[in-house]
């Protein structure tokens, strides 16, 4: 009986040093585990910083280039100097500037590292970034009709209504179950 006792801590070596080996790995684990979510989570924060940055970069240029009011004498200095035109007023994209303006203004983002402050300043990029492709948009639109004359304008709405049924059966043909349409 004596001689089973003494092979007891040769057969529980491998688990002893299996248990110790768990032990320090998981306290290992943990230290690393912490300094890399933390890494990771300033890594993370700073890009959404960066990008509401931008977005109220973007937002402060386009505000004024709405409200400038260019007198004529600066208007060739700004064709010379390749500075950005103004935008023509447009209550609606003004209503678009002020509510991107309001979802991105630094002073009202949380900054804390709680559930509720990451998650609003996620659901504010979002709608940032959906309101300021909105406004490019706007801004777009306004760039093409304002290098079209008033007659080229009001010629391509009056052709678009003058366009009906028949003219649209003419261009589609159907290929099975989709339709294809011929460009002009």
């Amino acid at each position: 009986m004596e001689r089973e006792g003494t092979f007891d801590s040769l057969l529980e070596l491998e688990d002893n040093f299996y248990q110790e080996g768990y032990k320090l790995g998981v306290e290992d684990g943990s230290r690393a585990g912490r300094v890399e979510g933390r890494l990771l989570g300033l890594e993370k924060g700073f890009e959404k910083y960066v990008t509401m940055g931008q977005y109220h970069g973007n937002v402060s240029v386009w505000q004024a280039r709405v409200s400038s009011d260019i007198p004529l004498q600066f208007e060739n200095k700004i064709k010379q100097e390749h500075l950005l035109p103004p935008l023509s007023s447009n209550p609606r994209l003004e209503k678009h500037l002020q509510t991107l303006y309001a979802l991105v203004e630094p002073a009202s983002l949380p900054t804390q590292n709680t559930e509720e402050g990451v998650s609003e300043v996620d659901d504010r990029l979002k709608r940032a970034g959906a309101k300021a492709k909105v406004i490019e948009t706007i801004i777009d639109g306004n760039k093409h009709s304002e290098q079209l004359p008033a007659d080229v304008i009001s010629k391509t709405s009056s052709d678009k209504q003058k366009l009906d049924s028949s003219d649209k059966n003419k261009m589609s043909k159907p290929i099975g179950n989709a339709t294809k349409i011929d460009e002009f």
